[in-house]
């Protein structure tokens, strides 16, 4: 489940029917925004779960959310090489993540979390969820609500879509927001949309 190899986006459909799932479940608030963001940023799980409360809530534990977020370097893939080109990437916020964000902020201001503690913490453990938890968590999910050929990469795939979308199809747009150094691996990710349009071109013809 690690392997993000065939791995497809989701619909909106199919993420309201994931949130809606996990809605009911222990630490759902957590699930819920680690889901979401992940979905509306693009970043990779294992540069999600770099991330600490700080990083996304500059004044904690005040819950407003910071406009952007930021992975460091060091938390890459890739950013750990010697003479590599991986620099920190930064994204913003989007603001219907706002209201999210402010309740999980609150609900880890509660439970005694502080500004430098991970922003998605393990609930057995004192550090972060790690890449193995989160996988066997989206297989239960995806498993619960009848959805196949997906992962967690799936969420970054889902962002790859919606940029491709909203920028009218700009693929150079899309490479720059997924922080891609070679177009071709953004055209790996968009290879879902390929194999279908000529067939819908023809039956127009």
């Amino acid at each position: 489940m690690s392997s993000h190899r065939g791995k497809r986006p989701l619909t909106s459909e199919e993420i309201a029917k994931c949130v809606d799932y996990l809605m009911d479940r222990r630490y759902s608030k957590r699930d819920i925004t680690l889901f979401v963001l992940q979905s509306r940023t693009g970043y990779r799980i294992k540069e999600m779960l770099s991330l600490r409360i700080c990083d996304v809530f500059p004044d904690f534990p005040k819950p407003t959310p910071g406009t952007d977020i930021t992975v460091k370097r060091k938390n890459m893939k890739g950013g750990k090489k010697k003479n590599t080109n991986v620099s920190s990437r930064n994204m913003p916020i989007p603001p219907s993540c706002s209201p999210m964000l402010e309740t999980y902020a609150t609900e880890l201001s509660k439970n005694g979390y502080e500004s430098h503690d991970p922003l998605f913490p393990s609930s057995t453990t004192e550090k972060a969820l790690t890449v193995n938890a989160c996988s066997r968590k989206f297989r239960l999910v995806a498993k619960a609500v009848g959805l196949k050929g997906v992962g967690t990469h799936s969420m970054r795939k889902t962002f790859a879509k919606h940029i491709y979308d909203v920028t009218g199809h700009d693929i150079m747009e899309t490479k720059a927001a997924l922080g891609h150094s070679n177009v071709a691996t953004t055209q790996n990710y968009l290879s879902f949309e390929l194999g279908n349009k000529f067939r819908e071109a023809l039956r127009n013809e």
